[in-house]
């Protein structure tokens, strides 16, 4: 009993440690010409090729392992699924890249390490501010070989450090969905096209 409760002590320290960060994800070059419309039906066979790792200052980078990635995989084909069928297309996950029409591919590096300002922050408790930006989390890039477009998506974390913040902290786990945000860039690519 007692090390259950010293358990949930330092779970419930960690979280509040951690929660005077504020972040969302940007898009960085979206595609600047979407209209709105929907037209025609469309037929799509699309594949989906994933790689995942993160880097730390120290270590490095450290590929996912193929478990995770599998879970990830599923992930992203069940959101490209949801985007496509809500344009009223037919959508359809192909293995072999060969036979697809629609080309997906996703490269994530996520950066664990705090950035050098953050340092500053972390070491006054969270008295002196700071904010940052770790370029190029994720890269979506899509492709439509029927009409050979094919567009990059570069998708940044813009995080603001503070005691202040700290009320509000708890957001982030609805701005750091990296779904959502994969979602809005299928989104304005389709549109786009």
């Amino acid at each position: 009993m007692e090390s259950a409760r010293k358990c949930v002590v330092v779970f419930t320290a960690a979280l509040l440690l951690s929660s005077c960060t504020v972040a969302h994800y940007e898009i960085r070059n979206g595609v600047t010409n979407a209209s709105q419309e929907h037209g025609e039906p469309c037929d799509i066979k699309y594949s989906l090729y994933i790689s995942s790792g993160s880097r730390t200052n120290t270590f490095g980078v450290r590929e996912s392992k193929e478990d995770q990635l599998e879970k990830l995989k599923s992930k992203y084909i069940e959101s490209t699924n949801e985007v496509l069928n809500k344009r009223g297309c037919t959508a359809t996950y192909i293995i072999t890249e060969e036979d697809a029409n629609f080309k997906v591919r996703v490269e994530r590096l996520l950066t664990i390490s705090a950035l050098p300002q953050e340092w500053l922050t972390g070491l006054s408790f969270g008295l002196i501010p700071s904010w940052g930006t770790r370029r190029s989390e994720y890269i979506y890039t899509f492709e439509d070989t029927k009409i050979k477009k094919k567009h990059n998506y570069y998708i940044d974390e813009k995080s603001y450090n503070h005691l202040i913040l700290f009320p509000v902290s708890l957001v982030i786990f609805v701005t750091l969905d990296e779904f959502n945000v994969y979602e809005t860039a299928l989104t304005n690519f389709v549109e786009g096209s």
